[in-house]
């Protein structure tokens, strides 16, 4: 298995440099539905064809003898085989994005409530220092209650 990482840094370089089309029909789509958009910064997948195997028997008799003689035998072979291919995605880590009219930002916190299309996203950086962003995100919330 190897794991792809994408650096926070170059992250932020691709958040600073690119530009939404908010005229893309995915993007109106979106919005329209108020689906929530994410980007995934890492993945684990497989690197060769792995197969997975368990297998169960069971052999059971039973013997009663009262008025008549009553014989019982059974057994039971179950097997699952399950065939995980090459380069195929286990498990991977995203993060939120928040588009507004031509910019884009992402969240670095998973309790982030927000939606994609929230009305005025708050642009963040790794080196951004966070009691300044909190300052910045609780004037906009202070904004949004007016």
């Amino acid at each position: 298995m190897k794991k792809i990482h994408v650096p926070i840094e170059d992250l932020d370089s691709l958040m600073k440099e690119k530009k939404i089309n908010n005229e893309h029909p995915f993007i109106k789509q979106s919005k329209m539905l108020q689906r929530n958009l994410y980007l995934i910064t890492a993945s684990a997948e497989t690197v060769e064809t792995t197969t997975f195997g368990e297998s169960n028997k069971v052999e059971s008799s039973i013997f009663h003898k009262a008025y008549i003689k009553l014989s019982l035998e059974g057994a039971r072979d179950r097997k699952k085989i399950i065939t995980i291919p090459k380069g195929c995605v286990l498990a991977f880590k995203a993060k939120k994005l928040f588009i507004g009219e031509e910019t884009v930002g992402m969240s670095y916190y998973s309790t982030d409530k927000r939606g994609t299309f929230h009305s005025n996203p708050i642009r963040l950086s790794a080196s951004a220092d966070i009691l300044k962003v909190m300052d910045v995100t609780l004037r906009r919330i202070g904004d949004d209650l007016k």
